[in-house]
């Protein structure tokens, strides 16, 4: 009987009756259904919303049943495809993370199972798992950890489809390869992604009149290699030559480099008995000075970490209550300077933040960590001018706000900071005590 019910289905399928078909077959796959037929007709009743109600959702949700009871059944990579295409519809009205993640796995699926998918498919699953894979590691770049099984599939997917990926199109295959070196990065393979750079250095120096898109990103990712695998003499070269050949520190690369430059400029002096600015110092603090100038939301945190640095190495010139003054003063300074009008770069700056929620987040967390960092230094002045009973209503203070911007903490960088900033809180509450 159910065996023909289901041919009877079929028929109707076939013959256009959507709904009779849907009737037929619903009633009995909640029953105990043959598990031979059950996978064809949860198919059947999918294919049927489809193709007679245009309804994607419940499409999706049977074929998905179908595939959950045999996945080998005959057609399957078609139906991956089909289920792409209508996860993508779906996106398209929910702009929801998840339909989007269940819209890749099956195309990855159906490519897997052997089908021959359209180039530019080819182009949006690799871009979409790149892109994962990206922000996975920008977010867990110093705590690997904490990347889950989910991200190690993204990246191991990411691979197969970067080193499968061909086109006759050097132009397209240049940025196939930017990629490819920076997914081995993101696994810690930086010797990998050196190797593959460099072969695509030839290429640049092999066919220098071609239009090429991405050799200041791959001269950058170089550097990122370089100084990964300790290699700070290169990196430092590498980093200064695109500072040094950019007209400003406006743009994400430039500004970037100009930053990683100067950190690695003072990373590599000597600052031995170095109490006062040097000429070996002047280009470093010449360098983030520009970048606290040169300010643009969109390449934040680079210009607010730059100031932070700037103000680090002015105040390791000097010693005691001078110190703590001179880190409040141009903190101080440098939070008015970023919250200015003034000039044409502070207008854009300030109108730019009504513009980007993300980046006005980012923004909004280093002004908290500046002025923790001014607190901190009024409570070690007031601690040094004996005035305890201020220097510990500014401790109380300071310990309410850092564990407010522990919750907040947006990279590795700020949450270092807080690491040396609990540690000198502790340092003065133990002061306190004596």
């Amino acid at each position: 009987a159910n065996s023909y019910l289901y041919l009877l289905a079929k028929t109707s399928f076939e013959l256009e009756k959507y709904k009779d078909t849907i009737g037929l077959l619903l009633p009995l796959l909640q029953k105990d259904f043959p598990k031979n037929l059950s996978a064809h007709s949860y198919l059947l009743v999918a294919n049927s919303y489809r193709k007679g109600f245009k309804n994607h959702n419940l499409y999706c949700t049977y074929a998905e049943k179908a595939l959950d009871q045999d996945s080998s059944m005959k057609n399957a990579d078609l139906v991956h495809l089909a289920l792409f295409n209508s996860y993508l519809r779906l996106f398209s009205q929910s702009n929801d993370a998840l339909t989007l993640e269940k819209a890749a796995d099956h195309l990855f699926t159906a490519q897997n199972l052997g089908i021959a998918i359209k180039e530019e498919n080819k182009e949006w699953l690799t871009d979409y798992y790149y892109q994962e894979v990206k922000e996975a590691n920008q977010k867990f770049k110093n705590n690997p950890k904490q990347i889950d099984i989910k991200i190690q599939t993204a990246g191991d997917r990411t691979l197969a489809l970067l080193q499968n990926f061909s086109s006759n199109d050097p132009l397209k295959m240049e940025g196939i390869q930017l990629k490819l070196a920076n997914t081995y990065g993101f696994e810690g393979r930086h010797r990998t992604k050196v190797k593959i750079l460099k072969e695509l250095f030839k290429e640049y120096d092999t066919q220098p009149e071609k239009p090429w898109k991405h050799q200041k990103e791959a001269k950058f990712e170089l550097g990122e290699a370089y100084e990964q695998l300790e290699m700070n003499e290169k990196a430092f070269i590498v980093f200064e030559s695109i500072a040094r050949d950019s007209t400003s520190f406006q743009s994400p690369i430039p500004a970037k480099s100009a930053l990683q430059s100067a950190r690695l400029a003072y990373k590599l002096l000597d600052k031995n008995f170095l109490k006062e600015v040097t000429p070996e110092l002047t280009p470093i603090l010449t360098q983030l000075k520009t970048l606290y100038l040169q300010k643009t939301l969109s390449n934040e945190p680079i210009h607010l970490e730059a100031t932070l640095d700037y103000i680090d190495i002015q105040a390791s010139l000097l010693d005691g209550i001078e110190k703590e003054k001179k880190i409040e003063f141009l903190i101080q300074k440098a939070i008015a300077h970023f919250f200015s009008e003034e000039d044409i770069l502070s207008k854009e700056y300030q109108q730019a933040r009504f513009d980007s929620p993300e980046k006005e987040k980012i923004f909004l967390a280093y002004i908290d960590l500046f002025d923790l960092e001014a607190i901190v230094a009024a409570a070690k002045i007031c601690l040094l001018d004996s005035k305890k009973d201020e220097a510990n209503n500014l401790i109380i203070s300071s310990i309410e706000l850092l564990e407010e911007l522990k919750l907040t903490c947006p990279n590795y960088y700020y949450l270092e900071r807080l690491k040396k900033l609990e540690d000198k809180i502790k340092i003065i509450s133990i002061s306190l005590d004596y």
